[in-house]
């Protein structure tokens, strides 16, 4: 059996609803079937939980993803001497980065409007932007000179491990897919590491 949220309609009880006047409360109950709901005489909309599963295919890309900044951390610790990969590590990461923005930036989408609930898009949406942010002010400190490299890559890989309470608090407003921690927090530990430890050799 699965979990459906069914939102039942009643006449005296009146709300806006997509241009249409219908009541609403909404209720959690577990079904195997439709037979009562449609012998019921009371108007239901069923709301399916769309979030869907973070699931095998993902997890293996996703675990895949650490492999360049594993070789960039290697080439670090045998060729310190040169700063090809603590370059390469510092654009990879200021790449997934942002590419984590951009996941965010999916989640802000599908949230609902700041009228119709307590996290609403304009919230999220702004801190969909704040990887890009970061990690076009990193390139700009790196390129001026300000940090040396080692320090860019330092403070780049704890702005990854802080990404973890973004998605904390994604997955609280139920936004993320189910088990999407399993995934996030094995990643950006190990990516965060990675880019610290090769900051700390380079």
């Amino acid at each position: 059996m699965r979990t459906i949220a069914i939102e039942i309609l009643r006449p005296s009880e009146q709300r806006p609803f997509r241009g249409a006047s219908v009541a609403s409360s909404t209720t959690k109950v577990r079904c195997s079937s439709y037979d009562a709901l449609r012998q019921s005489k009371t108007l239901v909309v069923l709301m399916l939980d769309r979030r869907g599963r973070v699931g095998e295919v993902p997890l293996i890309l996703g675990y895949a993803g650490l492999l360049p900044q594993i070789a960039a951390l290697a080439t670090c610790f045998f060729d310190s001497g040169a700063s090809v990969g603590a370059r390469f590590a510092f654009g990879y990461g200021v790449l997934i980065l942002s590419f984590i923005g951009g996941i965010w930036w999916g989640f802000a989408m599908r949230t609902p409007p700041a009228e119709e609930d307590s996290h609403p898009q304009t919230a999220v949406s702004s801190i969909a932007v704040v990887p890009s942010l970061v990690a076009a002010l990193l390139i700009l400190l790196l390129i001026a000179g300000t940090i040396p490299l080692n320090w860019g890559l330092v403070a780049l890989g704890s702005v990854i491990l802080t990404t973890l309470l973004v998605d904390r608090q994604l997955v609280a407003w139920e936004l993320t897919p189910t088990s999407w921690m399993s995934l996030r927090v094995p990643l950006s530990v190990g990516l965060g590491t990675l880019t610290i430890l090769c900051g700390v050799i380079s």
